[in-house]
């Protein structure tokens, strides 16, 4: 994800992140919205604005808070959940660690984990990859 040919990407991101966050209905401080202006990586709306405001102690402890695996036993609709283990922003592991025995028996889940996401099979088609 933060390798140098993804810097478009990011900056791309960043950019759509801050006219989101200071865009009319905003409610934030000057000192907020000075913040978020002067940003250079997309994790510091998590450090600068999101943590300080919500009360978590960083992006870290934000990440880790906020992970959808400590809501997953709690969700009793059927959720089907789709994921790739390439994906660039939420790590293939955190299917892999998780124990969806546990969930699976209550027939609330329909688990689907794929290799490669669909944009990361579009960019190694671009590359010349004839199998994804």
């Amino acid at each position: 994800m933060m390798r140098p040919r993804n810097r478009l990407y990011h900056r791309y991101i960043l950019d759509q992140m801050k006219v989101e966050a200071t865009g009319e209905g905003a409610v934030i401080s000057a000192a907020e919205r000075a913040a978020i202006n002067g940003l250079a990586h997309r994790l510091g709306l998590r450090r600068r604005l999101i943590a300080p405001r919500y009360g978590f102690a960083g992006a870290e402890d934000y990440y880790e808070r906020c992970r959808p695996m400590r809501f997953m036993s709690g969700i009793g609709i059927p959720t089907l959940v789709l994921a790739a283990f390439d994906d660039p922003w939420i790590p293939g592991t955190l299917y892999r660690e998780y124990d969806w025995t546990r969930i699976r028996r209550s027939h609330r889940f329909c688990l689907t984990v794929v290799a490669m996401s669909a944009s990361m099979a579009a960019a190694a088609a671009s590359r010349g990859a004839t199998s994804w």
